[in-house]
């Protein structure tokens, strides 16, 4: 009986994997309209020089020197194919790469903690739904002592504010619908 058991918990936990890795087309379409409002599209892909979607390459001039925007495809290679959900919310969430080292505040991340999970999620399945590109990440052209991730964190410990949004009690959900895109997606 106990052999059984392990067997059907086995089974349905599979299949419970297997439901999770299938999005659904909603959640994908849901997942689109996150990744259009949120401007993805704009760091992730060098336009200018007809990049392929999302693979990264984009040059992102600021006074610290160049940043550009890395391959996001599903790519287990040069993008983040590798990449567990878990990854993909804490790097959204906390500016913190699967490897552990902290994104330089480029990446909007210090927005993008406020998005919903499940927001973050359809994200991820829309991203990940997309085609995957073979291209590796440019370096950043970034000098010194601006390079040093290291330094995150003491950046982090001044201007970041992790949390999700909150909703403002005192507004409506017109407003609060907006304030969510402006605060967590913009």
């Amino acid at each position: 009986r106990f052999l059984i058991l392990v067997i059907l918990l086995l089974k349905f936990g599979a299949l419970a994997i297997a439901a999770e890795a299938t999005p659904s087309a909603a959640q994908l379409k849901r997942g689109e309209y996150i990744f259009h409002v949120s401007g993805c599209k704009s760091c992730h892909t060098d336009s200018k020089n007809k990049g392929k979607l999302l693979a990264g390459g984009t040059p992102l001039k600021t006074p610290f020197g160049i940043f550009y925007g890395p391959n996001i495809t599903p790519d287990k290679n040069h993008g983040i194919g590798n990449w567990l959900e878990a990854d993909f919310l804490k790097a959204l969430r906390e500016g913190i790469s699967p490897d552990g080292s902290h994104y330089f505040p480029v990446f909007p991340y210090t927005t993008f903690t406020k998005m919903t999970d499940q927001d973050i999620k359809d994200l991820r399945a829309y991203i990940f739904s997309l085609p995957a590109v073979s291209q590796a990440n440019k370096p950043h052209d970034v000098g010194f002592p601006f390079n040093i991730r290291l330094l995150q964190i003491g950046w982090r410990m001044l201007f970041f504010d992790k949390g999700v949004y909150q909703p403002d009690n005192q507004q409506n959900a017109i407003w609060n619908r907006g304030g969510y895109l402006v605060q967590a997606l913009s």
